[in-house]
């Protein structure tokens, strides 16, 4: 009988075992590694859908700010065209610091 080279209360574990301990340790820690990695790929994925789902709408958004001021434009009410600027200018301000969380997001 080889002599024990582990001895953890009544189990003797040989050097065949304590091998095989190991490679099960690294065979577990490996499949926690990729669970972890797959796992973190999809959360990555869906806050990249939704920055993009976002992103669409800013757009949107922005086309109609856009479509108002041309036509506040072809009026002749100087108001209309000063509120159109000053809500294209706050659209595009709150959509600059929404990006930039969202970015701030995905990188977590």
């Amino acid at each position: 009988m080889p002599l024990p080279i582990i001895q953890v209360g009544t189990l003797l574990l040989g050097s065949s075992g304590v091998v095989l301990c190991l490679l099960l340790i690294l065979a577990g820690g490996f499949g926690i590694g990729m669970w972890f990695s797959r796992k973190r790929q999809k959360a990555l994925v869906l806050r990249t859908e939704f920055a993009e789902s976002e992103i669409t709408k800013m757009f949107k958004l922005i086309t109609d700010d856009i479509d108002e001021l041309s036509r506040s434009l072809k009026t002749s009410s100087g108001a209309d065209d000063d509120y159109a600027f000053e809500r294209l200018r706050s659209t595009v301000k709150k959509m600059e610091l929404y990006l930039k969380q969202e970015v701030g997001n995905i990188k977590k």
